[in-house]
């Protein structure tokens, strides 16, 4: 089904959305929008209105998932109408509009029985899946099968896919082949099977050897048991001589024990509690009299910080009043303006009053002024007698044109038949030119697009002259790849680099730190050190060994050794010495400072030779710079990278193109010139001929002014025409209006008399005569309004001058109240008096300020006081706990006591040591040891224990001599015995067997999957190779515009058929001579043929092409416009662009009978 309307209701960035996607017959859909205008989501739409919007849809930045709709008015084969609706959910998702669900048959007939991804591969092509396409022609080296199969399925790289199911084949078996899986599992399976039916018992030797085996084992068997006797006996040496020091240890710590046992045990803290407890008293004493003495202090300050009392208390009335007289200034000049405004005023009322009615007062005419409605009156009858005056005047003058007399018309003067034939002839050939004029109106604005274009391109390209774009020698596509490549591997190289440097410059901090770390503790020397040292010290005593051998060679010429040198030797030694034994003092910390040194020494040295490589690079790609400008100069090429200069080349084409437009646009505005110019010299003899009659016609203008004279002639001819027709009945009507102009002024006259009357009235009510006019009455009127706006002014001057004194007298009674209530005298001026009672109470308010402070901090000492207090006591009650602990009167004693009971604990803490390590040195009881160590001589045991162990050396020689044999023995034994080795072949023989098993379907399934993939691609050349091809070659040759003119297969040097393009005189290209816009346009032409096949084959559902012509220039843009033009037909294409350019492409080589515009 094809889409009338897409209706996106919550989705994306859109709300209550409805895209138009044209009229019956509108095919070719073009979308179009800025970056950000929402082009994404709507495809997505497209996709998810037929197949259900993704649970995680990212399209829900505006809407929420549950709101998420998308609709459509979707149009079937039969033109029947479908409005479908489809929201965000798991069940039921696509409904119609009334909310029914769809029937399965209408859903399969809008997805075309198709899944999501085959819809997306077959109808759906973007520009990267364009680009894929044309790189898999390239890479499948244009193999006829692959290219139609690849095209039609909307796949990649068949070759590549064919390539991986054979090297996953070669993995499990290659044949003749060693290494693969099946190989290796085949070559092992037969070894083993060899090897276990070679394995054979032979019981012939078996019995012998068995009894020799056998008298072996009991040899060590007694061996054996003598040596554990021996190791028995020497454990229980070694246990008695382990033991005796301790029971000596448990025999002093219990006499220590027994001698001071009638003294207490105390607390292991009992003398760091005393000292806290005494140093806790002294410090507690001491801040308890501090806090004391600051109290008194406090409390002396608080009794000189008295606040003003009374000034505090009307604290609210002094903020009033100073607030209010910030106002008195503004009051009284208030008053003093109201005051004049009172004067003014009422000197205006007395001359309004005078002018009105000079004997009368300002009350009496008040009362004498018209009220509203009588006013209203009045003016309504001023109105009446001007209206009923105006109209008699107007009719007096109108009446005066028709008394015009009828004398004769003179009949103009016509041309004859053929003079005014010749002008419509001449006329009716401009007709004909008229798409031609109008061409021309329209080629200067071309023009001028056309050149506003090229100089943008020019601007652009940095080109000052269009002449020098015929100078410009381009570079081809292969050098700019070479040059990029270099480039490119300098940069990766460099970046590399960089990345390694930088990994060294945080090992080398990491290591800096840890270096920082192991010094925090002071410097140590390391051994890199320590051989400094040395070799200093060796030098030096090389150096004086040479010295005393001349010396004593030579004792006249030579100086003896002085104390100088001998005492820098014993200093360099002692250094020497020094540092061995910091060394050996903390060996741990230089061994990992040493280790730490020689890291970062590493780390900067790996550093400087990648900074030096680096600079080579740099050197090196500034000199490859250097000649790639110089290239870029000798071109007379803009000096850019090679990748823009790619894109700059492009532009470079696009100006040449717009060139050649702007000399065509030229060219046609000439031929143009040349018909408007023949059109003219026709209209301007038929002119000629018409001015011999009508004299005062202009001739010598251009097209449009004789156009304009043309018509004006003839608007003239029918005038007069119709003039001569009409003559004769107006001179009739005339006569007629006559007689009713008298009748109608008859009226007229009677009106005003009656509104005159009327006016007399109001005049007297006015104070004027009953004769006076229409402006002196509404004059009148005016003077009334002003003399009420007078008394209006008079009134508010007064009301705000009350205003004004109210305000003055209300502060001067504020500043009385608070003068009495302070007990002051009343104020002589009230802003001084407010100032004064503001600067007392900030005074008062700082005072009590400061007493709340001194109040707080007596507080503060108080509390203190009692802390210090409590504290005391509590140091008290610890000391006197303490002394009782240890049954000593006074805290004095404590010390004593505490060096008894330490002595104490610590013989028992030594009992206690001594019966732990005795019984980790043997598991029998204290007293058991005791008994054994009393019934033997302890001075013997060392010997007894020398003897042992030499009886256990010469028995471990005899017991290794008897393993040896039985070992042999065993040996010969199991060599006759062969039933393990049959099992362990026989397992190895299963084990192969099984990595057969586990290989073989895999690589059956790699080997069928290529067989089935090249048999179908053999298939589908054979029956689509035709149709594809005569379809492909139809929107190939409108893609490229003639330059080739069909698709052929041929053979290639392999036997195999591959893809071929011909051009217009004959010549055969193939994909690998192809460029990558031609290639890309190829495959966008095999893709429209497959797909002319599928609709064939009944799968007609709409083609989404998003942004494909987004590397195609106008030109090419427009002649693959116009093979999508031919595709479309009787088919729906949607094509989706954020250039805007490509409209106005699409709308000049598309008819708008096709062409529907959808803006975003």
């Amino acid at each position: 089904m094809r889409i009338r309307e897409l209706h996106l209701t919550a989705f994306g960035p859109f709300t209550e959305r409805v895209l138009d996607f044209g009229k019956d017959g509108q095919e070719l859909v073009f979308i179009h929008g800025r970056n950000e205008a929402g082009k994404s989501s709507t495809l997505r739409a497209i996709t998810d209105l037929r197949y259900g919007i993704h649970p995680q849809s990212k399209d829900n930045f505006v809407h929420q998932h549950r709101d998420m709709r998308i609709g459509a008015l979707l149009l079937d084969h039969a033109d029947v109408a479908h409005t479908v609706v489809r929201r965000k959910g798991n069940k039921a998702t696509l409904t119609f509009a009334n909310g029914d669900p769809v029937p399965p048959d209408v859903e399969a007939r809008i997805t075309c029985g198709l899944s999501k991804e085959e819809y997306e591969s077959m109808f759906g092509l973007d520009h990267e899946r364009l680009r894929a396409g044309g790189e898999a022609l390239l890479a499948g080296e244009g193999d006829i099968g692959a290219a139609l199969f690849e095209a039609s399925a909307g796949v990649r790289s068949i070759a590549a896919v064919l390539e991986r199911l054979d090297q996953t084949a070669r993995e499990f078996y290659i044949p003749k082949g060693r290494v693969s899986r099946l190989n290796e599992a085949i070559r092992d399976y037969s070894q083993h099977r060899s090897a276990y039916t070679n394995a054979q018992v032979k019981p012939a030797q078996w019995g012998d050897l068995f009894k020799r085996q056998q008298h072996a084992q009991e040899k060590v068997a007694a061996l054996e048991s003598r040596q554990q006797q021996l190791h028995a006996s020497l454990r229980r040496v070694t246990e008695l001589r382990a033991v005796a020091p301790l029971l000596r240890t448990i025999d002093i710590a219990q006499a220590t024990l027994d001698e001071l046992g009638g003294h207490s045990l105390l607390d292991e803290n009992a003398p760091t509690e005393r000292a806290g407890a005494q140093a806790g008293l002294a410090a507690a004493e001491h801040n308890a009299a501090t806090a004391a003495a600051q109290m008194e202090e406090a409390r002396r300050k608080l009794d000189t910080l008295l606040p003003e009392r009374p000034v505090l208390a009307a604290a609210a009335g002094i903020d009033r009043l100073s607030a209010s007289v910030e106002n008195l200034d503004r009051y009284r000049r208030e008053r003093d303006d109201a005051n004049g405004d009172l004067i003014h005023a009422q000197a205006t009322l007395a001359a309004q009053a005078k002018a009105i009615a000079p004997g009368e007062t300002v009350e009496r005419l008040q009362q004498l002024a018209p009220k509203a409605g009588a006013r209203a009156e009045i003016v309504k009858m001023l109105h009446s007698a001007e209206t009923a005056r105006q109209r008699l005047e107007d009719h007096q003058l109108s009446a005066s044109s028709t008394h015009d007399d009828d004398r004769p018309q003179e009949r103009a003067l016509l041309p004859d038949a053929a003079v005014r034939q010749a002008l419509q002839l001449a006329r009716e050939a401009v007709v004909r030119q008229e798409g031609t004029l109008k061409r021309a109106a329209r080629l200067p604005g071309e023009i001028n697009s056309a050149r506003r274009t090229l100089d943008a391109t020019l601007k652009l390209l940095g080109i000052a002259a269009i002449d020098d774009l015929l100078a410009i020698r381009p570079l081809f596509d292969g050098e700019i790849d070479d040059a990029k490549a270099a480039f490119d591997q300098g940069e990766t190289r460099k970046a590399d680099l960089e990345k390694r440097i930088a990994e060294i410059a945080v090992a080398l901090r990491t290591n800096q730190d840890m270096r920082e770390q192991l010094l925090t503790d002071g410097a140590v020397p390391t051994a890199d050190d320590v051989a400094a040292a040395r070799a200093q010290r060796d030098q030096t005593v090389a150096r004086m060994r040479i010295a005393g051998t001349a010396a004593s060679h030579d004792a006249e010429g030579t100086e003896p050794l002085d104390v100088t040198s001998w005492q820098t030797l014993a200093d360099e030694i002692r250094h020497a010495d020094t540092l061995v034994d910091s060394l050996a003092r903390d060996a741990k910390r230089a061994t990992q400072l040493q280790a730490c040194l020689r890291k970062i020494a590493d780390l900067e040295r790996d550093r400087d030779m990648l900074v030096k490589e680096r600079q080579a690079i740099e050197a090196r790609q500034q000199q490859e710079q250097q000649a790639w400008q110089g290239l870029l100069a000798q071109r007379q090429l803009a000096q850019l990278p090679p990748a823009a200069l790619r894109e700059w080349q492009n532009l470079l084409n696009q100006a040449r193109t717009q060139k050649e437009a702007l000399d065509l646009l030229d060219d046609e505005q000439r031929q143009v010139a040349d018909t408007e110019k023949l059109l003219a010299n026709g209209l301007r003899k038929a002119l000629g001929e018409v001015s011999e009659v009508h004299g005062g016609i202009d001739a010598d203008g251009g097209l449009d002014e004789l156009l304009a004279h043309v018509d004006a002639m003839e608007k003239e001819f029918a005038r007069l025409e119709k003039a001569s027709a009409t003559a004769a009945g107006k001179r009739a009507e005339r006569q007629e209006q006559r007689a009713q102009f008298a009748s109608r002024e008859k009226q007229l006259t009677e009106a005003l008399e009656r509104a005159r009357t009327d006016l007399a009235a109001a005049c007297t009510q006015l104070l004027q005569p009953a004769n006076a006019s229409v402006a002196e009455a509404m004059a009148r009127l005016d003077d009334f309004d002003a003399l009420n706006d007078a008394v209006a002014r008079r009134d508010a001057a007064q009301l705000k001058l009350d205003r004004a004194s109210h305000a003055i007298a209300a502060l001067e009674q504020q500043a009385n109240a608070l003068a009495h209530a302070i007990g002051d005298a009343e104020p002589a001026d009230i802003r001084l008096y407010a100032e004064q009672l503001h600067t007392r109470l900030e005074q008062a308010r700082s005072v009590a300020t400061a007493r709340t402070v001194v109040e707080k901090a007596i507080e503060q000492h108080v509390a203190a006081l009692r802390e210090h207090q409590e504290s005391i006591a509590a140091h008290q009650r610890k000391l006197a706990a303490l002394c009782a602990a240890a049954n000593v009167q006074l805290a004095d004693a404590l010390p004593h006591a505490e060096e008894l009971s330490r002595r104490k604990r610590d013989a028992q803490g030594m009992i206690d040591r001594a019966r732990a390590n005795l019984a980790l040195a043997s598991s029998r009881t204290e007293q058991t040891l005791r008994e054994l160590l009393a019934s033997c001589d302890v001075d013997c045991l060392d010997a007894d224990e020398q003897s042992y162990q030499q009886e256990l050396a010469q028995l471990e020689a005899q017991v290794r001599a008897a393993r040896t044999v039985e070992e042999t023995a065993r040996r010969e034994l199991e060599a006759v015995d062969a039933s393990d080795v049959v099992i362990a072949e026989r397992q190895q023989m299963e084990r192969a067997s099984a990595a057969i098993a586990s290989a073989l379907p895999s690589w059956v399934r790699a080997r069928l999957a290529h067989s089935l993939l090249d048999e179908a691609l053999r298939r589908f050349r054979e029956k689509a190779q035709g149709p594809m091809l005569l379809a492909a070659s139809h929107y190939f040759q409108c893609m490229t515009d003639g330059q080739f003119v069909r698709l052929v297969s041929d053979d290639n040097t392999e036997g195999r058929p591959t893809l071929l393009a011909q051009r217009g005189g004959g010549a055969l290209v193939g994909v690998e001579g192809m460029s990558e816009g031609t290639r890309d346009q190829l495959y966008l032409a095999l893709r429209l043929a497959a797909l002319d096949l599928r609709r064939e084959a009944g799968l007609a559902l709409p083609v989404v092409l998003d942004d494909v012509l987004i590397t195609s220039d106008d030109a090419r843009a427009r002649h693959v416009l116009g093979a999508l033009s031919q595709f479309a037909k009787g088919h729906q294409v949607i094509l989706f662009t954020h250039h805007a350019h490509l409209l106005g492409v699409a709308e000049s080589c598309l008819p708008p009978r096709q062409l529907a515009v959808v803006a975003l």
